[in-house]
């Protein structure tokens, strides 16, 4: 890929600018540079494990796929490189089960141009903690641009593209434990780069891109049913963003925009049980095809490109105060289904509510402990002063949550 001079000025302007931003001050409810990685990357993958960051493949500042790996340590604010993915490879789905990171298709080629390569099938895991990767079950669909997200020990992939451009609505469930496949009914609306999440035992399926267009659509699949419904559209529609999850709060960031096709820095905040999006604040640097993960209460958007791979990571810590302030007096009704068909019912407030959403999300993410406390309050009846449920992450079938 050739770079005219002066797009090769303004970008060594922009390292320098990039390198005096000051990268040890964190503030809540606004984007702050933080250590960049060794390597530019864009249609990278990225994943948490163990209170640790991995940033995996994508393709490089000349458009070539990598196989590279590096993990990064919030605590100390540093990269270091990891054992290298067997298959170079970008645009692929990423999804976490049991501190495992598995890796689903991807595209040999220049991605967003989707030329001088194929859609794969292949998947592999990667061990964080032996720093080893080993190959899996092929999925039954090639494509890149697909989406992963891990949901009560299975992985779902949705979307994408496969080595003739068309763009594909399937979706299919990967169990690790059996290392199987099993197909699930398509989405409404055929689209790739998809941002996707999960959220109180349904997958988000938000934005994405179709055949000379962008979408700002939700799609929310529910397991139960195998059927997917409509939400309320996004207010920018998108291709090639990056979803996250804190605070029982979706964030759908970067991406790119038609007409023009321009790279974003707009991040968008929706709220499941209300059906609500807002606007929160941007990014510092415009980009698409971009990894994004949460971890404790902050969110960090790494790489992707903002017309070539950038290796900057910025993050966001995210506080009430950027929604609206919250009712200390709200409460819901929190009913849990266990496996077995055990029901459990709890009176809470909001705040425990939204503790007991996030423990769930990130222990689904592979991160956090394995049960979580439940103050059963007025029926700390007899002589003590607390009783607790402990709740088994992986006994947990789906819950509701009926605010009032």
């Amino acid at each position: 890929m050739s770079i005219k001079l002066k797009k090769f000025m303004v970008y060594q302007l922009l390292l320098l600018a990039l390198f005096f931003v000051p990268t040890c001050i964190y503030a809540a409810n606004e984007w702050v540079l933080v250590k960049e990685m060794s390597s530019k990357k864009a249609a990278v993958g990225t994943a948490v494990v163990n209170g640790k960051i991995y940033a995996i493949g994508g393709q490089d500042f000349n458009g070539i796929p990598t196989n590279t790996v590096e993990e990064y340590d919030p605590s100390t604010n540093t990269w270091t490189p990891k054992k290298n993915m067997s298959t170079a490879r970008s645009a692929f789905a990423v999804a976490t089960v049991n501190n495992k990171i598995y890796v689903f298709g991807g595209y040999t080629g220049e991605a967003w141009a989707h030329k001088s390569g194929q859609s794969l099938n292949t998947v592999e895991e990667y061990d964080p903690i032996n720093d080893t990767w080993s190959t899996k079950k092929n999925m039954p669909t090639a494509r890149d641009w697909n989406s992963a997200v891990a949901l009560n020990g299975k992985i779902y992939v949705v979307g994408g593209t496969n080595t003739s451009s068309n763009i594909l609505g399937t979706v299919e469930m990967y169990d690790p434990v059996t290392d199987t496949w099993q197909s699930k009914t398509d989405m409404k609306i055929a689209l790739n780069g998809v941002g996707l999440t999960a959220y109180n035992g349904k997958l988000y399926a938000i934005g994405g891109g179709g055949i000379g267009s962008v979408s700002n659509t939700v799609q929310v699949y529910d397991p139960n049913n195998n059927e997917w419904t409509l939400k309320k559209n996004m207010p920018t529609a998108r291709d090639t963003l990056a979803v996250a999850q804190i605070g029982g709060k979706i964030f759908a960031i970067g991406g790119i925009t038609d007409p023009g096709y321009q790279p974003l820095n707009i991040v968008e905040m929706y709220d499941p049980i209300t059906d609500n999006w807002q606007s929160v604040p941007q990014m510092n640097v415009k980009r698409t095809g971009l990894g994004a993960v949460a971890l404790n209460n902050s969110i960090y958007a790494i790489g992707g490109s903002n017309g070539y791979a950038v290796n900057s990571v910025e993050k966001y810590t995210y506080s009430d105060g950027e929604t609206p302030p919250p009712q200390t007096n709200k409460r819901a009704i929190l009913e849990i289904t266990l496996d077995e068909g055990i029901q459990k019912e709890y009176d809470l407030s909001m705040t425990e509510v939204n503790s007991f959403i996030t423990w769930y999300e990130n222990k689904a993410a592979g991160v956090g402990p394995a049960s979580f406390a439940i103050d059963k309050h007025e029926n700390n009846k007899g002589p003590f002063f607390s009783r607790k449920e402990y709740m088994i992450y992986n006994k947990i079938i789906t819950f509701e949550v009926n605010e009032y």
